[in-house]
């Protein structure tokens, strides 16, 4: 009894130092705070994981894929995982906020798809991101058909004969799809066919039943020296997309307007590149009836690339923008990594950044996931857009890869994901 009392009372007369030395150290100062350490690393927060945001705006971020990861923060605060609502994630945001997402590349084993968006409350309580995810693709079946005419058939996939007629057969997953076909003058459309294995459509005669087309001849204003021009006509229909003619000569093929349902978007898009400097202008239209005269925007000049992951692109001034993007990737079409960073000229005027790099410091990134430059393609875009609808933007790219990657398989890949 004699020992156990004794005991207590040590124990009692510890803790009453130890009360006496808090109290002591805090006295009446408002302002104190406990430092605790974890792992050896000091941190304001009694908790190893970062405190949730507590912004007082929130903005809903619709995102589509499947993320592995998504983190974001307020200001400079520290990276936490959003809420999530439905198909929505919840930012609690003051003004200035990143969001980071990677995926897993679709299709493609072990690789990642990293997209980032460098925003302000002021740009809009709803926003929008994506990344390519998913490791499988669906299962296909075969379409087949006869065209009485010599032209190109599209719908999920896209076949083109010179006979008449001539026989196709087309790779589509099950679901509503739209099949388009083209002749030498005449377009035709179905729209909202359902298909849920094997089938033959019928014969497919766009002299009897096709729409003539527009064709045109666009003109460029301000190309140089060592310019070289490619045009893109895609129509983006309620269920696929065709790729109505992609030429060199600046000929244009567009969907007759009487065929342009409300939801669909007719794109263009002409790309003028200078491969001896690394240097690409292009104009990217959504709409009917975009006009044939294109003047470019001036070359991007002035800036300059980080040499180590992950990517950075520094500049002096920039033109009139809406906003930058960043864009790192490299691989091959089996080994393939993508960096993607947006930001909008509120977020740069907030923040005064004169640079932009993913932000590969996100607190679950991994850094495997970064783009190796060795090899890669780098570029730093500009966007403005022309008109007040938004229907038109422009752009001016400085590559900062060789020439070499500005029409390679990777670009390719990445320009099919739109």
């Amino acid at each position: 009894m004699r020992n156990a009392a004794l005991l207590a009372f040590v124990l009692a007369s510890v803790l009453a130092l130890v009360l006496a030395l808090v109290l002591a150290a805090c006295g009446d100062d408002g302002d104190h705070h406990t430092m605790i350490v974890i792992d050896g690393h000091g941190s304001d927060s009694g908790s190893h994981d970062a405190p949730a945001q507590d912004g007082p705006n929130l903005v809903k971020l619709d995102f589509y894929g499947t993320p592995d990861l998504i983190e974001y923060r307020d200001g400079t605060g520290p990276w936490v995982v959003p809420t999530q609502s439905n198909q929505e994630y919840l930012l609690h945001v003051t003004d200035d906020y990143q969001v980071v997402v990677a995926c897993s590349f679709s299709g493609l084993a072990g690789n990642t798809d990293s997209e980032q968006l460098d925003a302000t409350y002021g740009d809009g309580a709803e926003q929008f991101m994506s990344c390519q995810s998913g490791g499988t693709t669906d299962a296909t079946f075969a379409v087949t058909g006869q065209m009485l005419l010599p032209g190109s058939v599209d719908m999920q996939d896209t076949a083109t004969g010179a006979t008449s007629p001539w026989s196709f057969s087309l790779n589509v997953s099950a679901g509503t799809h739209d099949l388009i076909a083209v002749g030498a003058t005449k377009m035709l459309i179905r729209r909202n066919l359902s298909f849920t294995a094997a089938t033959a459509v019928a014969d497919l005669d766009v002299a009897t039943a096709g729409t003539v087309f527009p064709t045109t001849t666009a003109t460029v204003v301000g190309a140089g020296p060592g310019d070289t021009s490619e045009l893109r006509s895609e129509w983006f229909t309620g269920n696929d997309v065709a790729m109505l003619s992609d030429t060199t000569d600046l000929t244009l093929i567009q969907p007759p307007n009487s065929l342009i349902a409300a939801n669909d978007e007719p794109e263009l898009e002409l790309e003028v590149t200078n491969m001896a400097h690394t240097v690409t202008r292009s104009i990217f239209v959504v709409g009917p009836s975009p006009g044939t005269t294109f003047t470019l925007p001036p070359v991007l000049t002035g800036v300059t690339f980080g040499a180590t992951a992950a990517a950075t692109a520094m500049w002096g001034t920039l033109p009139a923008y809406t906003t930058v993007n960043v864009i790192a990737f490299g691989g091959s079409a089996t080994a393939f990594l993508e960096q993607n960073v947006s930001a909008t000229k509120a977020w740069l005027d907030k923040t005064g950044a004169t640079s932009l790099a993913f932000e590969s410091d996100a607190a679950n990134y991994d850094p495997a996931w970064n783009v190796p430059l060795t090899g890669a393609f780098v570029e730093l875009a500009v966007s403005d857009p022309i008109d007040t609808n938004g229907s038109t933007s422009r752009t001016a790219v400085i590559q900062g890869a060789g020439p070499t990657l500005l029409h390679s398989p990777l670009r390719d890949h990445r320009r099919a994901r739109r």
